[in-house]
């Protein structure tokens, strides 16, 4: 994963490298170890941002790091390609007005839920939740005791894959939670969002059969060497991740009033949209934005909506199949003969309707992901997109590069200023 900062100059031929004060910002940004060698998404961090995991997502140092060197409170801040909403949540921590938006609706509903943590999230409520869970599970275990497995999924309204991919307590145990929070009980209704999500970043790593494999062998539908069929007991599973995430949504908040920054009521919160790149117009104010930040999808590398294949299975929302279409440059597509010079449009289009999103002297902060597969030949994506944001108004301000240790992927950031 890379960082890289351009800037964009409202005069032509104006530049800004006399400046003391970029000076200063460049050697700031030049001192930063941008590595971050600890962070792994595979393992459970601290913080909001453990409510659910996600292909490629931020570490939230990098983005507190840019944020705090390239932004103040009061500033407006726009992730067009938000993913699991850490830019945002991060800007809105402190102080500043945050948009993000996403063609994965998955995506939205996760930003969204880190949102409602972070207003409202206390122990309390945590453990009335449980209580509600444990005393509704005791009562429900019964009606599901002698379901076969096809009736099951078909009561329970869960994909008819999902009887592949988890065994048959397992699928009793997720029909007992999905009708306990899609029922009359006020609490778990309220929390409805998040509790979908807790549930949903247990289903593959926790309670699958290939929770020993890559989320893209779900992906691809592929056979694995060996699946694991070892019980597992969900509803301890469900209560301690449930346990977990409201701590740390009380921690994170705790943190972020100490540092004087915003909190709940101290400001609106991060707004979240399912559109793509190319729409922002419809939330987002022509020449309103400080800082844009974001990283654009890899071409190749990720298929990010289906990477939520199994949550899908289990709570079937609507609108999975046209996000998957909507999706650029996705791994699925990765040996379409078309399917590069379609993504390069659509990043054209995208940073062209950010662009016009940013005031004079705005940041733009793209954080590239460099991948050599076969399928790009020597047409290199980064250096693509990074002509095409240069052919415009925006201009080289700083350039870094990060290695991933975990991924054969470089990460190259790149910052431009208006």
């Amino acid at each position: 994963m890379g960082n890289l900062t351009f800037q964009w100059n409202t005069t032509e031929g104006e530049s800004l490298a006399d400046d003391p004060k970029h000076q200063r910002l460049r050697a700031a940004l030049t001192a930063v170890d941008w590595d971050f060698a600890g962070f792994k998404p595979s393992a459970r961090l601290g913080g909001i941002h453990a409510l659910h995991w996600y292909p490629a997502s931020f570490p939230p140092d990098l983005v507190a790091t840019m944020l705090d060197l390239l932004a103040t409170p009061g500033d407006t801040v726009l992730d067009p390609f938000c993913g699991s909403g850490v830019v945002p949540i991060e800007a809105w921590m402190r102080g500043m007005t945050a948009y993000g938006g996403d063609v994965n609706r998955f995506a939205v509903q996760l930003g969204q839920a880190k949102v409602d943590l972070l207003q409202s999230a206390q122990t309390e409520v945590c453990d009335q939740l449980i209580v509600d869970y444990l005393a509704f599970r005791k009562n429900s275990q019964s009606s599901w005791r002698s379901v076969s497995e096809s009736s099951l999924c078909d009561r329970a309204q869960f994909g008819s894959d999902a009887a592949r991919w988890f065994t048959l307590p397992v699928l009793r145990e997720l029909a007992i939670l999905k009708q306990w929070i899609n029922g009359d009980n006020s609490l778990s209704r309220k929390w409805e969002n998040v509790l979908r999500l807790i549930v949903s970043s247990l289903l593959h790593g926790r309670l699958s059969v290939v929770r020993d494999y890559h989320y893209t062998y779900v992906v691809d539908r592929s056979k694995v060497k060996q699946e694991c069929r070892t019980p597992t007991d969900v509803s301890q599973e469900f209560a301690q991740k449930l346990k977990a995430v409201f701590v740390d949504a009380v921690l994170t908040r705790a943190q972020v009033e100490r540092a004087g920054r915003r909190r709940k009521g101290a400001g609106t919160p991060p707004r979240f949209e399912n559109v793509d790149a190319q729409n922002l117009a419809h939330f987002v104010a022509a020449g309103s934005v400080d800082v844009a930040f974001t990283s654009p999808p890899y071409f190749g590398m990720n298929d990010y909506v289906r990477s939520q294949y199994l949550s899908w299975l289990i709570f079937q929302w609507a609108g999975y199949d046209t996000d998957v279409c909507r999706e650029t440059g996705s791994r699925r597509l990765r040996t379409k003969s078309t399917a590069l010079d379609t993504y390069y449009g659509q990043m054209q289009k995208s940073f062209a309707v950010v662009e016009e999103m940013l005031r004079p002297g705005g940041f733009l902060i793209v954080v590239f992901g460099a991948s050599h597969g076969d399928f790009v030949a020597d047409d290199d994506p980064v250096d693509r997109i990074r002509t095409m944001l240069m052919a415009g108004r925006f201009r080289l301000f700083w350039s870094g590069t990060r290695r991933v240790r975990f991924r054969k992927i470089n990460n190259t950031p790149s910052l431009l200023s208006g």
